[in-house]
């Protein structure tokens, strides 16, 4: 009885063994690249600063957006669900979108302030 006591406890701390070294080598939350979290912050604009990138603003609040993209990208967000909140929270303002300037055309040169070249 006593022996098969010993071999009872002997074969559960070789099980709990085995279990906590799996447990130990299961996978973690993904660590996101500088690279993977400036490729979202770079379609983003800094809430405090006109038109600069998110990925290249040096400012705290920047720095806490970049922070914030890279948990999100770690809890295994998409890209689109990410700039979706940043819009949800701030505006359609924080999508960093493609604006061109044009000059004014010739024909509004009487408007214009820009020095004729005429």
């Amino acid at each position: 009885m006593k022996r098969s006591l010993i071999v009872l406890i002997v074969i559960v701390f070789i099980n709990l063994s085995f279990v906590s070294h799996a447990i130990a080598q299961s996978p973690t939350p993904s660590n996101p690249t500088d690279d993977q979290v400036n490729a979202i912050a770079k379609q983003l604009y800094c809430p405090v600063c006109e038109n600069v990138p998110l990925d290249v603003c040096g400012n705290q609040v920047c720095e806490q957006w970049r922070e914030l993209i890279r948990l999100k990208l770690a809890q295994g967000w998409t890209e689109e669900q990410i700039k979706q909140y940043f819009v949800n929270q701030y505006g359609d303002r924080v999508l960093a979108t493609c604006l061109l300037y044009t000059s004014p055309s010739p024909r509004d040169r009487t408007r214009s302030r820009m020095p004729s070249s005429a």
